[in-house]
């Protein structure tokens, strides 16, 4: 599964931590400097990675005020600070490749990158997180407290790389021009981090449009439902959506919940330990998709299925057969009933979602002009209409009536329940995996 934000964060940690905790005795003076390098080039990246989060994102309807307040205009005043340390380049030696330092300032730059990849230049949306996630003051002031409480422990570390100078053979007097003094920036870092803590959303936000992992079959199934997860979105937004593109999400919604109600019963009536991991409404979830798939199923319009909405969920559910097969084989998968629980109850969630911006996408239906044989209408979508009644027993085409727009959206509505905003995107399922899946030389997974 592709990496997140989280993710990312927590590498930076890690190797922040090695960083002070795996340091040798001094050596050269060349090779403290480029240390020196790496360290500098790690505050760096924090300060533009502050200076991101104090930004809405390019979001058209958030926008900063020109002379931030309370923790934001100690947020920006740290920001500075940082700026001060790493900007005084000097004649410094090359940053050494193995440094932790350097591995930490890759992945703070990866996790911005990550971020930025939600939004086009102009500021237009690019996923669905953009506006309730990324677009959240609440959301960006939480990972402001994370990352100060990471620039603290980064900025005190600078006094062990001052000692290593010392002891390499730096002149005491030319300390200040390697290594500017850390304490201002200390003192406001530590500010910041006392405003939390707070609830991070950004800890699964995902890439955009991330690669799909095709190295174990739940990792794949995470990263093909964020692809359709975006897609549901993307049909949602203004213009002419596919009628077809409903149909798709409506039977691959039915196989989500399908499955996953087959998979409770089996380890429900096994007495499968899942720790704590609940399917429960799988059942009615599954009822509602199918209601709409019926009613959307004699519909068509010129507007052709999405080719990625297709083949993702033709691969969805071959994926879905293996890892929950229905029947008396429905937990006969070799794979661990915990994580197979944890999956499921992501894609179920992730039906939820989709079954909003389903509903969202009706408003704009209209525009791509369904059509549909009358005679296929049920006797309640006629009743109150003369003209309709009339076109089926003249088996005549209609255009898809307000009745059936209103079943859409009651369907739509049950199936969706309280969707998590961020459903489904989860952190790779298996620890096991998870190194496999992000490894050390390949931060962000990017695959050709």
């Amino acid at each position: 599964m592709s990496t997140t934000y989280g993710a990312l964060m927590l590498r930076a940690a890690e190797e922040v931590a090695r960083a002070i905790t795996t340091a040798r005795e001094p050596t050269t003076l060349k090779r403290e400097l480029a240390t020196v390098t790496a360290y500098r080039n790690l505050v760096g990246a924090l300060d533009r990675h502050t200076r991101q989060l104090l930004h809405p994102h390019a979001q058209p309807t958030s926008l900063r005020p020109s002379h931030p307040v309370g923790i934001d205009a100690v947020t920006a005043a740290m920001s500075l600070q940082l700026r001060d340390i790493a900007g005084r380049q000097v004649e410094l030696e090359p940053t050494a490749r193995s440094s932790h330092w350097r591995a930490a300032a890759v992945a703070v730059g990866a996790a911005g990158d990550l971020l930025a990849t939600h939004a086009e230049y102009g500021g237009r949306a690019r996923s669905p997180d953009l506006g309730p996630v990324l677009g959240s003051a609440d959301t960006r002031r939480a990972a402001v407290v994370n990352l100060a409480d990471l620039t603290c422990t980064v900025l005190e570390a600078g006094a062990i790389l001052e000692k290593r100078l010392v002891a390499a053979g730096l002149e005491p007097e030319r300390l200040r021009q390697q290594l500017p003094d850390t304490l201002t920036a200390q003192v406001l870092a530590r500010e910041c981090a006392r405003a939390g803590p707070g609830t991070n959303s950004l800890e699964d936000v995902h890439l955009a449009r991330p690669s799909v992992d095709t190295s174990h079959p739940l990792l794949e199934l995470g990263d093909r439902l964020v692809h359709l997860r975006a897609r549901a979105w993307a049909a949602a937004q203004p213009g002419r959506p596919s009628v077809e593109d409903l149909k798709v999400f409506a039977a691959l919604c039915v196989a989500i919940n399908t499955h996953a109600q087959a998979f409770q019963a089996a380890i429900a009536r096994d007495g499968t330990p899942t720790s704590g991991t609940v399917l429960d409404g799988a059942s009615g979830r599954a009822r509602s998709w199918r209601a709409a798939a019926r009613t959307l199923q004699p519909w068509r319009s010129a507007v052709s299925a999405h080719a990625g909405v297709v083949g993702h969920s033709r691969r969805v559910f071959s994926l879905l057969r293996d890892v929950a097969p229905l029947g008396a084989d429905a937990a006969a998968s070799a794979l661990g009933a915990r994580d197979v629980a944890q999956a499921l109850r992501a894609a179920t969630q992730i039906s939820a979602s989709i079954a909003e911006w389903n509903a969202a996408t009706l408003e704009h239906l209209p525009a791509s002009r369904p059509v549909g044989r009358a005679r296929d209408l049920t006797g309640p979508q006629v009743t109150d209409s003369p003209e309709l009644a009339a076109a089926k027993l003249a088996d005549q085409t209609v255009g898809m009536p307000r009745t059936v727009y209103d079943e859409l959206r009651d369907a739509y509505a049950t199936a969706a329940g309280k969707p998590d905003p961020l459903a489904g995107v989860i952190e790779p399922i298996l620890a096991s995996q998870f190194e496999r899946a992000v490894p050390e030389a390949d931060l962000l997974m990017e695959r050709s």
